[in-house]
C-alpha cells in the first residue's frame, strides 16, 4: 500500500517538498501541544474553583473575628467560634490522618478494599503557618467470590460512596468506575480527594 504523504511529496518540486514537510510537523506538534494545554487546564479547572471557594470562606471568618476583636459581642463571638470550629472539623489534621482514615476500610462485606495513593497538592491557606493539602488516591474495591450478601452489589457500591462523601470530613467522589456483568461487580474503583489542613514544613 502506498503512502499518501509520500505520494503527495514526490508530486512537489524538491526545493518546495522539504520546507512543506518542516511545517507540516511544527503544525502537529504545535496542535499537540495546545491540546495537552487545554486537557491540563480543564481538569485542574475544578479543584482550582473548590480551593478558590474554601480560601474565600475561611478569609471571611478571618474578616469577621478581626471585626469581632475591634467591637466584642458576646453572642456573635459564639456563634462565629462555633463556625471557624466546624470548619476545622471538616479538614483532616494531616495527610497521615486522611490516609489512615477508618472509613476507608470499612467497605462492603463483600469487598476487599486497597487504597493507592496518587499524586496529590497543596494550597496556600491564610491561616498564618497553615497550608491546605489534598491528597489523591484511589479506593479500589476487590470482589471476594465466596462470600454472600442480598443487597445488590451495585447497590452496595453506591452506599459506600455516599458514605464516605457525606460524613463530617471533606471527602471529594471524583470518579467512580465499576466492572461486572448484570448481576455482580468483579472491581469497582473510587477517585477520591481527601482535604487536610497542615502545618507548613
Amino acid at each position: 500500500m502506498t503512502n499518501p504523504i509520500k505520494t503527495l511529496l514526490a508530486k512537489v518540486p524538491q526545493k518546495v517538498s522539504r520546507p512543506l514537510l518542516v511545517r507540516v510537523v511544527l503544525f502537529s506538534v504545535f496542535a499537540a501541544s495546545a491540546g495537552l494545554v487545554w486537557w491540563s487546564v480543564d481538569r485542574l479547572a475544578p479543584l482550582d474553583k473548590k480551593l478558590e471557594q474554601l480560601n474565600t470562606k475561611i478569609a471571611a471568618l478571618e474578616n469577621e473575628i478581626q471585626h469581632l476583636e475591634l467591637n466584642p459581642n458576646p453572642l456573635l463571638v459564639e456563634q462565629m467560634s462555633a463556625r471557624f470550629k466546624q470548619v476545622q472539623e471538616e479538614l483532616f489534621a494531616s495527610h497521615d490522618e486522611a490516609i489512615d482514615w477508618p472509613e476507608l476500610k470499612r467497605s462492603p462485606s463483600r469487598f476487599v478494599p486497597k487504597l493507592e495513593e496518587q499524586v496529590g497538592r497543596t494550597q496556600a491557606c491564610p491561616l498564618p503557618g497553615k497550608q491546605f493539602s489534598i491528597i489523591a488516591a484511589n479506593l479500589n474495591l476487590q470482589s471476594t467470590p465466596e462470600s454472600i450478601a442480598a443487597a445488590s452489589p451495585y447497590k452496595q457500591v453506591l452506599d459506600f460512596a455516599q458514605t464516605l462523601t457525606t460524613q463530617k470530613k471533606r471527602v471529594d467522589l471524583m470518579e467512580l468506575t465499576v466492572s461486572g456483568n448484570s448481576n455482580s461487580v468483579s472491581m469497582a474503583k473510587m477517585g477520591l480527594q481527601l482535604w487536610a489542613q497542615e502545618s507548613r514544613p
